[in-house]
């Protein structure tokens, strides 16, 4: 579907497999239109929507919902006038994958592009976290968060300060599965200040067995897969980690 002049209102489109979507910002669908798209390892643009979605494994049939024309947060006053609802056919939270967020300028409600943020809600709008931005491109009108620990739900943006999603307090850890094994361990950072980010793991020596340094983590929840440690010695490992001027430790166990 080409959008070559006018504004299209349908009640409800629905996008075939194959079909694809082309809009301005003169010229484009307000209102719902949905697609479900086979997700793989490699990025899925679900056909020109404005949502991309990256996995770190294949996520199956994805549907994804763009609504357009509606405000998200207390009063609708905070968010651009576009969401996406995300349903993976897995069910699964998805660790570790990126999303890229597309927009049309005149969506913005009056928000500067280089201040917006993303939002998550997974109770259908009620409630919503901040996310942070690990890309935001004005001119090409996206921002991309990586590391984002699950992708199920409803995706806006918004401004930094949006009162209707409070960011984390302090610098959190956890980690799954513990004890964990051959597999590896997954860690959940989520932390009130973007930044650099550092962790290390202790053996019962004190030794230094692993460590990983990370650029930028963002406002929020970020998740990293560490396969590697499934390579580990049988035992009890603390995991420590440093941003933003905080740090914090977990006890971890290798089976």
């Amino acid at each position: 579907l080409l959008m070559t002049e006018g504004i299209l209102t349908p009640l409800y489109l629905i996008l075939g497999p194959t079909a694809t979507i082309s809009e301005t910002d003169a010229s484009y669908l307000l209102g719902d239109v949905q697609t479900t798209r086979t997700v793989g390892t490699a990025p899925e643009a679900f056909g020109g929507l404005g949502l991309t979605l990256a996995t770190p494994t294949p996520a199956g049939a994805t549907r994804v919902t763009r609504v357009t024309g509606s405000l998200q947060g207390p009063s609708g006053a905070q968010s651009l006038t576009r969401y996406f609802i995300v349903e993976a056919a897995t069910g699964q939270s998805i660790p570790g994958s990126s999303l890229t967020f597309n927009y049309l300028p005149h969506e913005l409600n009056g928000q500067l592009a280089s201040q917006l943020t993303l939002f998550y809600s997974k109770n259908q709008g009620a409630t919503w976290t901040n996310e942070g931005a690990t890309g935001r491109d004005p001119a090409a009108a996206t921002l991309t968060r990586t590391y984002l620990p699950d992708v199920n739900g409803r995706w806006t943006l918004g401004n930094s300060t949006a009162f209707f999603a409070e960011a984390p307090t302090s610098l959190t850890l956890t980690a799954f599965p513990i004890p964990f094994s051959t597999g590896g361990l997954t860690v959940q950072v989520t932390t009130a200040t973007p930044g650099p980010l550092s962790m290390q793991l202790y053996d019962v020596l004190g030794r230094v067995v692993f460590s990983k340094a990370v650029l930028q983590v963002e406002a929020g929840a970020s998740l990293f897969r560490l396969p590697e440690l499934g390579a580990l010695l049988t035992g009890r490992y603390v995991l420590f980690m440093q941003q933003a001027g905080q740090q914090t430790r977990l006890q971890v166990l290798k089976e």
